[in-house]
């Protein structure tokens, strides 16, 4: 044991046991304020359950105040029934149902039925009926042939009239009178505006409202009608259906039911209990305000406390490791703590800083053996079959005096290696990316004759981005050998390139033989099994460790009708900057 260890050995740190006794005295300090907490949980249980009576409240108020609109609704046309009833004439009934019609503000309509829905009479209220076939929005036959006394519809739009289409409630009462053939219904539509604008004033706090459902649990009316209908709003009528007369529900938020006319209608009030407790906790807040503030003060006191020990020391350690995250190969750390037990964490992460250091030193090394490698793979990947066939092809047309093609297609030789080599560069641009797959394809175009035909389609906005070197020219091979060569009629090869949005998009279209959903879901898990080339699955993979799984290669093809395959990159301005960023 060397000196630094025994110096190390005697000289210990404070123990955590001391600090810890400092922190239960902040933490006892903290349960007077967990012990205010419980009293406010339990004013706020109080202000529940006021907020549930204050709601069931407002719910039997309106219900009461709708049950009066409608009771006097249900006099006035038994007055109307029985003054019809009392008429002599067909002629003296019109006479006073036009008067009826006049003298009631909120009547849209006044008339009397035969069984079938025909309009027998009606009070003229300053519209003009309307002279041929429509049909009536107020007769409803499932409705009338009820066997209640007094019918009552739901809200609807009235028809009768020309231009004039008011929204009604229609009521309706069976009549026998002498001077009418047969029996009938005596028919009031009653404006629905008044109701209306009483719910939707009606308010259960801030938030809250109340609503009109029948007896079947069918909305009647609801403040919100409109973006119910559409599907923007819901109501969770699964809850409502369960309340019977007069029950409040409590669950997220409050359900109140009240009933009118024997459940004919019923009155549905929605308030929100955040909303209500917010509302009534305000007069508790100075009081945890207060305890608040003390808690705090105490708190700081016994931190301050705490942080000379601990905080400090560990605050020290957090900032070498984040400067050890910004410049690893770089970091040097010294662990100085005088507690023991940070000063063994410090310890460990020194030690853990120096063995960091050696594999960063290594992985570094073994990353530009694989570097060279990989760039070694690609300038080595070129067809050697290809080579053969084009310098044979070449010696062909020399044979057969055509110097000039002989020249384009040595031409086209040379740029293609020219490209594929790129001085080492992984990335290429586009613009020569593009230019290496027409010299392949001028190549192919020289030994397959007419066999396929193709054109290029790129954006102008993208060809000075870069790319990975050799991405269209495998995926082009790929389409002539196993996709047009074997077609009699003349294949052909369309390659795109846009942008789309931050990404660039490339594809490679022919109309060879393509292949299933089988075949095209497995291609790019499978590596050549042949020496023609740089596979699809090559291509594939060079890009998602260059750019992330996010891009990459996928297929669309269909058997006998071509196939499609995209290449999705990111958008790259210079492979410098690309490094940069990596």
């Amino acid at each position: 044991m060397n000196r630094l260890e025994k110096n190390q050995k005697n000289k210990k740190g404070l123990s955590l046991q001391f600090l810890v006794a400092a922190i239960m005295i902040m933490i006892s300090l903290i349960l007077i304020l967990v012990l205010s907490v419980f009293f406010i949980n339990r004013y706020v249980q109080n202000i529940t359950e006021s907020a549930l009576r204050n709601s069931e409240q407002v719910v039997s108020q309106t219900a009461a105040t709708i049950d009066n609109i409608k009771e006097q609704m249900e006099i006035r046309m038994e007055l109307l029934v029985q003054e019809v009833g009392h008429c002599s004439s067909q002629e003296e009934a019109q006479k006073y149902m036009d008067n009826f019609s006049e003298m009631q503000q909120d009547v849209a309509g006044v008339y009397i039925y035969d069984y079938q829905g025909d309009i027998l009479i009606h009070g003229k209220n300053g519209q003009n009926i309307k002279g041929y076939d429509i049909k009536n929005l107020s007769y409803a036959e499932e409705l009338f042939s009820s066997n209640e006394k007094i019918i009552l519809s739901k809200p609807h739009v009235q028809s009768c009239y020309v231009n004039y289409y008011p929204w009604v409630v229609t009521m309706a009462m069976k009549v026998d009178v002498d001077y009418l053939s047969e029996a009938c219904y005596v028919v009031i539509d009653y404006q629905f505006s008044s109701i209306a604008t009483y719910i939707d004033n009606v308010g259960v706090g801030q938030r809250g409202y109340c609503y009109i459902i029948d007896r079947y649990g069918d909305i009647i009316y609801h403040p919100k009608q409109r973006l119910i209908y559409v599907g923007v709003a819901e109501e969770n009528m699964d809850v409502v259906a369960k309340l019977k007369n007069g029950e409040a529900l409590l669950s997220t938020d409050i359900y109140c039911k009240q009933e009118i006319d024997n459940g004919q209608w019923n009155i549905v009030g929605v308030s929100y209990v955040n909303e209500l407790i917010e509302l009534q906790v305000k007069s508790f807040r100075l009081f945890v305000m207060l305890i608040a503030a003390v808690s705090i003060v105490l708190s700081i006191l016994s931190s301050a406390i705490v942080s000379r020990r601990v905080s400090h020391p560990v605050r020290c350690l957090v900032k070498a490791m984040k400067e050890f995250e910004r410049n690893a190969e770089a970091f040097e750390y010294q662990s100085e703590n005088s507690i023991q037990e940070i000063k063994s964490l410090s310890d460990s992460f020194s030690h853990m800083v120096f063995m960091i250091r050696e594999l960063l030193q290594r992985i570094k090394q073994e990353e530009i053996s694989l570097r060279k490698t990989e760039l070694k793979a690609l300038e080595a990947q070129i067809n050697p079959h290809f080579l053969y066939n084009t310098l044979d092809s070449i010696q062909w047309m020399c044979e057969r005096g055509k110097a000039e093609e002989a020249v384009e297609m040595i031409g086209a030789l040379a740029k293609l290696f020219r490209i594929s080599i790129s001085k080492g560069r992984d990335l290429i641009t586009i613009r020569n990316e593009v230019q290496h797959a027409e010299n392949y394809l001028k190549i192919q175009k020289f030994r397959y004759r007419d066999e396929f035909v193709y054109s290029l389609e790129f954006d102008e906005e993208i060809l000075d981005y870069y790319c990975n070197k050799i991405t269209l020219q495998p995926i082009i091979e790929n389409s002539i050998y196993h996709g047009i060569d074997t077609e009699i009629e003349t294949g052909e090869i369309v390659i795109r390139g846009c942008r789309d949005g931050n990404d660039i998009i490339m594809q490679v279209k022919d109309n060879g033989q393509g292949m299933t959903e089988e075949q095209a879901a497995t291609i790019l898990q499978k590596e050549r099994s042949d020496d023609s080339g740089i596979g699809l699955k090559n291509v594939n993979d060079r890009i998602k460790i260059y750019f992330g799984e996010t891009y990459g290669i996928s297929i669309d093809s269909e058997l006998d009708y071509g196939t499609t395959i995209s290449i999705r990159l990111p958008i790259v301005r210079s492979e410098e900057d690309y490094r940069s960023e990596r």
